[in-house]
């Protein structure tokens, strides 16, 4: 039947009917461009960090990655699109300082659960690498990985952690805040010699200890300290807890710590040696 023979009533229900799919239409459009530039959007948010991501959907297999993969890797990124995923973990371990203990990380990881190693590689690098499952109505249907190179920050800490062992295993030692005059640390060696606890001591200023220290007595040295850049030796007399006064040989030096100058002195007890001379 011709479209002209129709009934004007049928006409106008086909014309309805071709007008809510052509809005439809549109608005499908719309929102695939919506979800286009969503991705778009997020690709260009996974190249601006410096972290390693992949993400691996399960069923059907694919992988996506950003530019920080690549970089961290060394993988070659034109090979990449058609690469396996056992492919790319192989290329991984060779890089890595236990192959044998990275793949079988992998192989023995539960789908459904989150995961956080530490990966050392050949060159000395250390990444952390962290596994979130992606989940769906319930269902595991990938994981993202993500690596982040914490070379900087672990060598930093064994840096501390090395400097920590070597100031509580020398001799008496406080660190003095220059604008407040108090104690802020002390190591055991100060803490013995001083009769007090390391909490005790960071209760106190310097004066509370240092019979002759003075606002005025500590100008030249404060002065002298900043003209120079270079270490002062001085005599004093420390208060020790139960009273008692200890002769002590101070060396000084000036040091920032964050945003605040402090002085780092080191002192050694001559109490006895004068003691002898007397």
């Amino acid at each position: 039947m011709k479209r002209d023979n129709l009934p004007h009533a049928d006409i106008g229900a086909l014309q309805a009917r071709l007008d809510e799919t052509q809005a439809a239409l549109e608005a499908r459009t719309r929102e695939l461009e919506g979800a286009r530039s969503a991705i778009a959007m997020l690709y260009t948010t996974l190249d601006s960090t410096t972290d390693g991501v992949l993400a691996i959907q399960f069923e059907p297999k694919s992988m996506h990655y950003n530019i920080g993969l690549v970089e961290m890797w060394g993988l070659p990124e034109d090979a990449l699109s058609s690469m396996s995923e056992e492919e790319l973990i192989a290329m991984q371990a060779v890089q890595v300082l236990e192959p044998e203990l990275f793949i079988a990380q992998i192989r023995s990881r539960d789908r459904s659960a989150e995961d956080f190693g530490i990966i050392e590689l050949k060159d000395g690098r250390i990444f952390e690498r962290y596994v979130t499952p992606q989940v769906v109505l319930g269902r595991t249907v990938g994981k993202v990985i993500n690596y982040r190179d914490v070379t900087q920050r672990v060598q930093f800490e064994q840096k501390m952690m090395f400097n920590h062992v070597v100031v509580e295993s020398s001799g008496p030692m406080m660190w003095v805040d220059r604008q407040s005059r108090c104690v802020t640390y002390a190591n055991q060696a100060a803490c013995e010699m001083l009769g007090r606890s390391s909490q005790e001591l960071t209760l106190l200023r310097i004066d509370d200890l240092d019979i002759y220290f003075s606002a005025q007595n500590v100008a030249p040295l404060d002065a002298q300290l900043h003209s120079t850049g270079k270490p002062m030796n001085f005599a004093t007399r420390y208060r020790h807890k139960n009273g008692g006064l200890r002769n002590v040989d101070v060396t000084v030096s000036l040091a920032e710590d964050g945003d605040r100058t402090i002085y780092i002195t080191s002192f050694k007890d001559t109490t006895d040696q004068k003691n002898a001379w007397r």
